[in-house]
């Protein structure tokens, strides 16, 4: 089984950081073989090739080993000279990086729209809907003991809860979740509930709830942040921005917010929020259909 886990995969988090800094703006030598010599060894050790990188990530690797190959890493020693070769070897995978910054900024942006879309069939289907909020992640101290294929089946178990509609999902009409990789908080999931407002109340009790049972999933090695609890909730009620707790259709400003709170979940100018390292195959964003069968007053095609 890999060793990678969510403390040493910040290496590549700091990786992208540094590629996207290069790419867009002039470097000295001396600066680029500090950064080298913090980052090579990190990254050397914490690299595995069963997963799937980013393009910066995957410039970082082929520019170093064309200058240093398979040479022991904690051998190597960046120099001003062999900065020069490395910001030579990157020029090549320029349009490559670019590219995929542009791809992903484009996907975020369709994604946004599918995500506003839906969200507003159902504002508009439902009197009032019940939205909850909770940014679900790891405690600092446990990072080292979570593996990313923790994090993959963790993600996978709170999916199967979700659709199966029980206890802290019950009466659930919608969902949506983001997947996002920062410098602090490593891998985190961003979820967003919509409830059937005639039936269910209570939204800083659902999401405690919901943030026990990602403590559950996890092993207690997760934490969470209820986004309703009173204090979050208040401080948006007095700027007139509050888009979570209960929605109601004949309400704009509500319902104004509440897109906002929506559109957050996928906003494509968070670019350091992306994940630079996942599992093949791996979706970074999810969401409930509208037009399903057991939804009551709509034409099914």
């Amino acid at each position: 089984m890999s060793s990678i886990n969510l403390l040493n995969i910040n290496i590549f988090q700091k990786i992208d950081s540094f590629i996207r800094i290069l790419m867009n703006h002039p470097a000295t030598p001396e600066w680029v073989a500090d950064n080298l010599n913090q980052l090579y060894l990190p990254f050397c050790l914490a690299y595995d090739d069963e997963y799937d990188y980013s393009e910066s990530v995957r410039a970082f690797l082929g520019s170093t080993k064309a200058i240093v190959g398979e040479f022991l890493p904690n051998k190597v020693n960046w120099n001003k000279q062999l900065a020069c070769q490395f910001l030579m070897m990157l020029h090549a995978y320029r349009d490559r990086v670019m590219t995929s910054i542009a791809l992903q900024r484009s996907q975020e942006m369709d994604n946004q729209y599918e995500l506003i879309k839906y969200v507003n069939q159902l504002l508009n289907h439902y009197s009032r809907l019940l939205f909850v909020r909770v940014d679900l992640s790891y405690l600092v101290d446990n990072l080292a003991n979570v593996k990313l294929d923790d994090f993959y089946e963790h993600i996978t178990k709170l999916r199967e809860l979700i659709s199966n509609k029980q206890t802290c999902f019950e009466h659930l009409q919608g969902y949506a979740w983001a997947l996002e990789q920062g410098i602090d908080k490593s891998l985190h999931c961003h979820l967003l509930l919509i409830y059937d407002g005639a039936k269910r109340q209570k939204d800083v009790f659902i999401g405690r709830e919901v943030g026990k049972k990602w403590l559950y999933i996890t092993g207690n090695n997760g934490n969470y942040y209820n986004c309703n609890n009173p204090d979050h909730k208040s401080f948006y009620q007095q700027r007139q921005l509050l888009g979570i707790g209960m929605i109601h259709r004949d309400n704009p400003l509500e319902i104004e917010n509440a897109i906002r709170v929506a559109r957050y979940l996928v906003e494509p100018e968070k670019v350091n929020q992306h994940l630079t390292i996942r599992l093949p195959n791996m979706r970074t964003f999810g969401k409930g259909q509208f037009n399903v069968s057991w939804r009551r007053g709509i034409n099914h095609l």
